[in-house]
């Protein structure tokens, strides 16, 4: 109750300062009839947010949407329409102004967008951007790669010369403040480290930027201020450049791990990195524990989603299940590929437990009410004893005094130090709960205890994730 109580505090806290950062503001459009457009940023906490636009009247018409937004924040239009029977994309992005609560634009029947009033320039009217946009696309898409000379080293420069000019004289004309200033020229620099970069990897030349790598990394904390502008991209080059420029083992997987979280990037650019290389790599089952630790560690308990994407990427589905044998209070014995065989699709939450522990048999009541929660509910809960075999009247007897003698699935593994089951789940103490699917997949190999107050909703959550 006190950690849900500290984290309601917590989240009214950061509720009422970011309300305090931002500002009520008008989105004034003027809209062909029955159109639609989308406004793209990201909130407070870095997450993708939208606004929607819809004209759905028979004719043309003036839309205002209220909203509350932070200045500084950039807000990217697109629309998609076709031409000539091709898909096209129109993209203009701008920055929130301070001093103006209503920010004017006109949208014609090709899905151009004006300017009316508020903000005084796009920023792709600006820069000369490699794909004329903060938000940096895959480099499939990359308009400046059709230019074999679009990437050099000279040309970087020339065009950082010629994007600094620019801002500059925008300045002086006051049609941008400070702080735009400061944006602008960020997102400046940050293409001129990505046509950098990408022409080293391309040519393999990465020597030839070791200095400007330098100043890459020592200017981290101002680029990554610029939060609507898509670095990840930007970032994945450089860890290129560091892997070929420092001989990185790539088959050290945990080192590499480490190494990119010792970089001190910004947590939400980190993990969605290792989120997508860390899918598409092969990890060695002894360090899939450790990588899962230090990832955890890393995160201490933000970004809770990406982890859990990640999991079973990271921890590999178990193994020789067919050799893990629990044996039942009557007697009986099944193995463990079996009874996950027998609740197909379903999560199963294991309680790891022992006679002799007495933490573990303080939290069997709460295990026990919170199964009666999920009844009929695709949650599957067993409680597997880890005591030795010459204990087995142990556990009998725990179970009796705990009024547990009747409760359902029940088990006791057989030879647990001598199982695979006890080594692919790299108990080293107990209580020990874990979350599998059916298929012996991870979904979280180090729950929440049952007397934890977000036990009930955090399994809950999973559960529909799952069914999802």
């Amino acid at each position: 109750m006190r950690k849900s109580f500290s984290l309601i505090v917590l989240l009214m806290i950061i509720a009422a300062t970011t309300k305090a950062l931002q500002s009520k503001k008008v989105i004034q459009v003027s809209m062909p009839k029955s159109s639609k457009l989308t406004f793209r940023y990201k909130d407070s906490t870095y997450t993708d947010a939208s606004i929607e636009i819809h004209s759905s009247l028979r004719k043309d018409s003036v839309i205002n949407k209220e909203v509350f937004l932070q200045s500084g924040e950039i807000l990217k239009y697109s629309m998609g329409y076709m031409k000539d029977g091709k898909p096209q994309l129109i993209q203009k992005s701008f920055i929130i102004p301070q001093t103006i609560d209503t920010l004017k634009f006109k949208i014609d029947s090709n899905s151009n967008i004006y300017l009316v009033g508020g903000v005084n320039f796009f920023i792709e009217d600006v820069l000369d951007m490699v794909v004329g946009d903060p938000f940096l696309f895959p480099a499939s898409n990359m308009k400046f790669l059709n230019n074999p000379n679009g990437y050099t080293p000279p040309v970087s420069s020339l065009v950082l010369k010629r994007n600094n000019s620019a801002i500059d004289s925008i300045y002086k004309e006051g049609l941008c403040t400070k702080n735009e200033y400061d944006i602008l020229y960020t997102i400046a620099k940050t293409d001129y480290y990505f046509r950098l970069l990408y022409w080293a990897r391309k040519n393999n030349t990465f020597a030839a930027i070791e200095a400007e790598m330098l100043a890459f990394s020592n200017e981290k904390e101002r680029i990554q201020k610029v939060k609507h502008t898509n670095f990840t991209s930007v970032f994945a080059l450089y860890i290129g450049f560091l892997i070929a420029h420092d001989h990185l083992d790539t088959k050290d997987v945990r080192n590499m791990v480490n190494t990119i979280i010792n970089l001190g990037w910004r947590k939400d650019i980190t993990i969605e990195y290792l989120s997508n290389v860390l899918e598409d790599v092969k990890i060695e089952t002894t360090a899939s524990t450790g990588i899962y630790e230090d990832l955890k560690k890393y995160l201490q308990d933000e970004f809770p989603d990406k982890l859990k994407k990640i999991t079973p990427f990271i921890l590999p589905a178990l193994k020789n299940t067919e050799k893990a044998i629990l044996l039942t209070t009557s007697g009986k014995k099944i193995s463990f590929k079996e009874f996950m065989a027998q609740n197909a699709n379903k999560l199963i939450l294991i309680d790891f437990w022992a006679s002799w522990c007495i933490p573990c048999r303080e939290e069997a009541p709460f295990f026990e009410k919170a199964k009666q929660e999920f009844l009929n509910k695709n949650v599957i809960f067993v409680s597997i004893s880890l005591d030795e075999d010459d204990k087995t009247d142990d556990w009998k007897k725990a179970l009796i005094v705990d009024g547990l003698a009747q409760a359902t699935n029940h088990y006791r593994l057989l030879s647990p130090k001598n199982n695979p089951l006890f080594s692919d789940f790299k108990i080293t103490q107990i209580p020990r709960y874990i979350l599998i699917n059916s298929k012996g997949q991870f979904v979280d190999p180090d729950f929440l205890k049952p007397s934890d107050s977000e036990f009930i909703e955090t399994l809950r959550q999973m559960n529909e994730a799952h069914k999802n």
